[in-house]
């Protein structure tokens, strides 16, 4: 059982990461978003090495038994999929993609030693994948920090001099307005050096 590093970011935000086992005989892109893992039906039914139509039973049957709360479990995207008999056209069709709770639940109910492995390889992808995030975010979070502080000294040291009458209002209102810019769109100027903040104010 591999687990890859390289992850493929999709335009909505998501990850995709390729799942092997261990046979080498199994590989599925593996939906990664919202701090948890989503595999569509059919792919279910490779993991597990059942039909469709048996996956497709079980997962009726937890929902219709309570066990799981359809609308927490499950979300909807749009897929290519392929279009009649053209090899080179496709169509977009909406599919639904399951979590890692409904993959557990059709694991345990078929049996398959194959989902018990998938679930302790999802279980720490998910781990490995929250302490990342949570390490980025602290990491932009402490330069933010930073950035504010070079904001407001330096919006303090223009409102003196104008005060002083030492330089005229006119001269700085495009910096004001580049110091609010940055406060507004934190985020873009969340990596950038403190000398090339300033050199962006007095350009």
């Amino acid at each position: 059982m591999s687990m890859t590093v390289n992850r493929i970011i999709a335009n909505n935000g998501s990850s995709i990461v390729l799942y092997t086992t261990d046979d080498g005989n199994t590989q599925l892109e593996v939906k990664l978003e919202k701090d948890t893992v989503w595999l569509t039906q059919s792919q279910m039914a490779e993991l597990f090495g059942r039909g469709r139509t048996v996956v497709g039973r079980h997962i009726r049957n937890i929902f219709k038994e309570g066990e799981l709360d359809e609308t927490l479990v499950c979300a909807k995207n749009a897929l290519p999929k392929k279009y009649g008999r053209r090899e080179d056209y496709s169509q977009l069709a909406e599919t639904t993609f399951y979590n890692l709770d409904v993959i557990i639940s059709v694991g345990y109910r078929v049996k398959s030693i194959k989902g018990t492995k998938f679930r302790i390889w999802a279980s720490a992808l998910i781990k490995q994948y929250l302490i990342k995030g949570y390490a980025i975010d602290q990491r932009r979070l402490d330069h933010y920090d930073e950035l504010k502080d070079v904001v407001r000294l330096m919006s303090r040291a223009l409102t003196q001099l104008m005060e002083q009458n030492r330089i005229h209002v006119n001269e700085q209102l495009p910096a004001y307005c580049k110091l609010a810019e940055i406060e507004i769109h934190k985020n873009e100027f969340e990596k950038t050096p403190k000398k090339s903040i300033k050199r962006y104010l007095y350009k």
